[in-house]
């Protein structure tokens, strides 16, 4: 697997675990019905759809936290593996360099 493809990994697993995440949560502050689907309380409807419609820089400092920390994870992610993938890459070349 080249380093794209671990990168690529790396960040579906993050978002599935983001993912995850927020569906326990939702889950959790909805209400379940005797057929098995949930209700949504009106007043995270509300909350939720005009955070939908807002865009992103529209957002109050509260609201865009939790955006900003999935950004901060996504970039601890990709930090992490460019710092791999130029150790990798030290690593062949000090390789080729004893030989």
């Amino acid at each position: 697997m080249d380093y794209s493809e671990i990168l690529r990994e790396r960040l579906a697993e993050y978002a599935h675990n983001a993912w995850t995440g927020w569906m326990t949560y939702l889950f959790h502050k909805c209400t379940k019905m005797p057929d098995g689907s949930i209700s949504i309380p009106p007043h995270l409807v509300e909350r939720w759809g005009m955070q939908m419609r807002t865009p992103y820089m529209g957002l109050t400092d509260e609201q865009a936290a939790s955006d900003v920390k999935e950004a901060e994870t996504i970039m601890l992610i990709v930090y992490k593996h460019l710092q791999e993938a130029e150790a990798q890459r030290k690593r062949m070349s000090d390789a080729k360099l004893d030989r």
